[in-house]
């Protein structure tokens, strides 16, 4: 057992339909040293009967207690400043985690941690995409979304686009402290917590493995979409929607001292010019 504690934050809401199987998931990891703490935003289905019944089963589930309703992202940050722990993983309710997502991720962090040990670091990996009855969609979601971390180190290169998906991710408690908060032009945890990560020179790493079955199932707050054709265009549909994105995501960059707006396209059209030009 490591002398390192690693904290699993899952955030619930009306889950019921999934939850048991993500947690059993994590149940069935090959590196079982962790404690899941699972807060609840005030589901109105069985899903905090059903979250209460594996902790009073399971000594390393904790349901925690403080007042919900404020959506997905609210409830992530709360519970990662309500604990204490060496190294944080984001979980989602209605995915799957691959049996050895902890241990690669743990040692993936680990081996990072002596090259930058002064650093606030994220490590994050690709996901495979599944539909609701977890039948694989595409093997590999960075190939799928478009995403190309190869291009995406500092936080100059924030600009282009999220790239870091919550559920896959890891930070150390160096990363958790760089983290800015109340946080009102965050446009989701995940997001903010790597910008703000990146902003401090930390490190924000991929590790090219799938780990989780990335359930797609119509509820989802954020899920997966298809590069094809165009990612702007197929997720909002008309010009205006894509500027007000891009307008939205220069106002969180620039919250956190990112710079003009010239410097947010040129580094823009820097990652669509490398991406277009892979073989």
């Amino acid at each position: 057992m490591s002398d390192k504690k690693t904290a699993i934050l899952m955030a619930t809401y009306n889950g019921e339909q999934y939850v048991a199987e993500q947690i059993d998931s994590l149940l069935a990891q090959t590196d079982s040293d962790w404690t899941l703490y699972i807060h609840d935003d005030g589901s109105k289905d069985h899903t905090q009967e059903i979250i209460n019944k594996y902790a009073e089963t399971h000594d390393n589930i904790v349901v925690m207690d403080f007042p919900g309703g404020n959506g997905a992202k609210e409830n992530f940050f709360k519970m990662m400043f309500s604990v204490d722990a060496d190294y944080y993983m984001l979980c989602d309710q209605d995915d799957v985690w691959l049996p050895e997502k902890v241990a690669k991720t743990r040692a993936y962090m680990t081996n990072l941690e002596e090259s930058y040990p002064d650093k606030p670091l994220v490590v994050f990996t690709d996901l495979q995409v599944v539909d609701k009855d977890l039948k694989m969609k595409a093997s590999s979601f960075f190939n799928y979304s478009g995403i190309h971390p190869q291009f995406l180190h500092t936080f100059a290169d924030c600009a282009a686009t999220p790239f870091t998906t919550g559920c896959t991710m890891m930070f150390n408690e160096k990363a958790k402290r760089s983290v800015v908060y109340p946080a009102p032009l965050a446009n989701m945890h995940d997001e903010w917590i790597t910008l703000c990560v990146l902003r401090n020179g930390g490190k924000a790493e991929a590790l090219m493995t799938q780990t989780i079955l990335y359930r797609q199932h119509g509820g989802n707050t954020f899920g997966a979409i298809s590069s094809k054709n165009g990612i702007a265009w197929e997720k909002l549909g008309k010009l205006q929607s894509v500027w007000q994105a891009n307008k939205k995501r220069y106002q969180m960059l620039s919250s956190l001292g990112y710079g003009s707006p010239l410097k947010f396209l040129y580094y823009k059209l820097k990652y669509k010019y490398k991406t277009l030009t892979l073989k």
